[in-house]
């Protein structure tokens, strides 16, 4: 056939969704309005001639932030067009969306939007609340995400980050296997190896159709969608796709006092919305596409401390990652690998254990590579793993103060502390009873003073040592 010839499209059935409530019409008009991108996009996209649009901008937005209320929405143009076509008169009449007919909701819906997201894609800079800015697909969604924030009945200073695999719409011809994989290598998940050391038979290559401006493959029609990792799903085993991956900051409860051991208090209940998000082609790398919206939520209003992701942010290097989030004032908490894990020398006084440090006094038995809890295991099959790791706790150093302007930080052992009592050190017996008592070899000292530690020393640092009590409370936000 002809490329000439346009293919005919099967029918999209537009009907059958329900009326917006009032609640939601209004509270999608609000995001809208508030999020300040009207105004911008009806300057780049209305003409002042020529006949009227049926579809308003503000038509068009309102939809889509009506769809994406809805529990368990698809994020389609079809149902987008059915959202339309569900409008009341006077609705469409408030939106500026004229003459609608409703048989060709979906091709003006889909033209819109493809011509909003032209615009975007190319970008252009305006005056924006007094500065210069970039209008580009980034603008847009942190925008509307932080006008969706306005109305949130309860605050917190912490946020779960993780990550999602989303499909491209493009179809990929052929199969991909790991000898495909062209992003960074760090952006691999956990135990995965290198694209150069791996070699999979395949029935068919995938065709690549071009090489995009970064230097990575295209494999589908989609320009912008990448190879990349992906996880397993009820539907799919993990392996290579072709897609993006959006990285999502989600509310979580504050730790709060804790004795650092077994005991924490958690902060009041928050709703699990979505307060940043980052979509990057696939194979991208994680730290590049996450670390820098914190930090700039941060210097923002948002005053985010701590943020707790999986191994699949914390096995990145640390000078991309938990370094410059230290800087910013938010600290992190993860479970480590073994190999962050492992006891290392640090000075006279200190080892490093589980990247905290520790008094050279520790026993020997807790030097070792203790075993942690199985992933997904209960309160009370953790508790058995956590008395080791609790009777660890009680040995490491207590930081004096924040991190300077370098991310050195300054400690004290934990005699000086008041978190060990040993009769050695006299002035230690004068605290609680129920602090442990330990005996230290004869002539020696518990430590020979401030010990001070630099960004890179204790790369993989958190609040809580890994494997106690308090930490898995804190993990299990």
């Amino acid at each position: 056939m002809s490329d000439k010839i346009r293919r005919s499209r099967a029918p999209i059935d537009t009907s059958g969704s329900r009326p917006p409530t009032p609640t939601e019409f209004i509270t999608a008009r609000r995001v809208v309005a508030s999020s300040g991108v009207l105004s911008v996009l009806q300057a780049r996209l209305d003409h002042t001639v020529g006949r009227h649009r049926s579809l308003s901008i503000e038509g068009l937005l309102v939809a889509m932030q009506i769809n994406g209320l809805r529990r368990h929405h698809q994020a389609t143009l079809a149902e987008v067009a059915r959202v339309l076509n569900s409008l009341t008169a006077a609705q469409r009449e408030d939106l500026g969306i004229r003459d609608w007919k409703p048989t060709q909701a979906y091709d003006r819906a889909d033209q819109f939007f493809n011509r909003l997201n032209g615009a975007l894609e190319e970008g252009w800079d305006v005056m924006f609340d007094g500065v210069v800015t970039r209008i580009d697909v980034a603008w847009f969604a942190d925008r509307l995400v932080e006008a969706s924030l306005e109305d949130v009945p309860a605050w917190s200073r912490s946020v779960a980050v993780d990550g999602t695999d989303i499909d491209t719409w493009g179809k990929l011809h052929g199969e991909l296997d790991d000898t495909d994989f062209d992003g960074d290598d760090e952006a691999q998940p956990d135990g995965s190896t290198s694209r150069r050391d791996r070699r999979v038979k395949r029935s068919r290559h995938a065709r690549i159709l071009g090489v995009g401006p970064d230097g990575r493959n295209i494999y589908t029609k989609d320009p912008d969608a990448r190879a990349g990792h992906r996880s397993a799903t009820g539907s799919r085993a993990a392996g290579l796709g072709v897609g993006y991956e959006l990285h999502t900051a989600v509310l979580a409860r504050d730790a709060g006092w804790s004795n650092g051991i077994d005991r924490l208090n958690l902060g009041p209940d928050v709703p699990p919305v979505i307060t940043t998000i980052s979509l990057v082609p696939a194979g991208s790398r994680r730290d590049d596409a996450i670390v820098p919206k914190l930090i700039a939520a941060k210097g923002g209003g948002f005053d985010i401390d701590d943020v707790v992701w999986d191994r699949g942010y914390s096995q990145l290097r640390p000078e991309n990652t938990n370094h410059p989030l230290s800087r910013a004032g938010i600290q992190t908490t993860f479970r480590p690998k073994d190999t962050q894990r492992a006891a290392r020398p640090f000075s006279e006084d200190a080892l490093l254990i589980e990247g905290h440090l520790v008094s050279s006094h520790v026993p020997i038995e807790l030097r070792r590579l203790l075993p942690m809890p199985p992933m997904k295991a209960t309160a009370e099959e953790s508790a058995r793993y956590e008395e080791m790791f609790n009777l660890l706790a009680q040995y490491r150093f207590e930081r004096n103060g924040k991190p300077d302007a370098d991310g050195a930080t300054r400690w004290r052992c934990p005699v000086c502390a008041g978190r060990l009592r040993s009769r050695q050190v006299p002035k230690s017996m004068r605290g609680s009873r129920n602090r442990p008592l330990v005996a230290l070899p004869d002539g020696a000292t518990c430590c020979n003073g401030a010990v001070t530690a630099s960004a890179a020393e204790l790369a993989h640092w958190q609040r809580f040592l890994p494997g106690t009590t308090a930490w898995r409370i804190s993990y299990g936000r």
